[in-house]
Formats: structure tokens, C-alpha cells, sequence
């Protein structure tokens, strides 16, 4: 029951990060700023909040459809852009380490 609630509290979380287009650094940024504006007597504003949770979710997932956005990219990772040895003198053809 303990695991279930804390797993419950980090993914509501994590919905609220998204809802509001922040990641942990910069909630903690904002936070810091928006204590700093109040001390002005200013509101502060997310530069990256468009306003609304739908396009703060595009913002962060894209416009695809709720299920499609949380499932696992089918794209092939992108290649080195470094070449890798892993073994002396082991040849690297187009970003692919070939052990010989």
C-alpha cells in the first residue's frame, strides 16, 4: 500500500510537470524566481507555458493521441557521432562498431 501511494504521488507529479511544460530543474528555478517577482510585487509567468494544459502536453509529447504518446518510439537510435573503438584497431563503418 506504501509503494502504491508513492508511486501515485510521483506520477501525479510528473502529470503536473507536463500539464505545466517544467521539468524538476527548472519547477525549481520558476519557484525561486516567482518568490523573487512577489518580493516586486510582479506575477511571473512560465516562458514555456502556452496557457493551457493540451498544448503544454503537445509541447511535451507532440500532437499525437494520448496512448500513442506514451508508448516506446519505434525510431532507431541515432548513430554515434564519434567513432568508437572497442577493441584496438576494430574498424567503425558508418557509426557501427565491427568486432573482429
Amino acid at each position: 500500500m506504501a509503494v502504491a501511494f508513492g508511486v501515485g504521488v510521483l506520477l501525479s507529479f510528473h502529470v503536473y510537470l507536463t500539464l505545466t511544460a517544467q521539468t524538476t530543474i527548472e519547477m525549481q528555478k520558476n519557484f525561486m524566481r516567482a518568490q523573487e517577482m512577489k518580493d516586486f510585487g510582479e506575477k511571473f509567468v512560465n516562458p514555456f507555458d502556452t496557457g493551457r494544459w493540451r498544448g503544454n502536453f503537445e509541447q511535451v509529447y507532440g500532437d499525437r493521441p494520448l496512448l500513442l504518446a506514451l508508448l516506446p518510439s519505434l525510431r532507431p537510435p541515432p548513430k554515434p557521432r564519434i567513432p568508437i573503438f572497442l577493441e584496438k584497431d576494430a574498424p567503425v563503418v558508418q557509426g557501427v562498431v565491427t568486432v573482429v
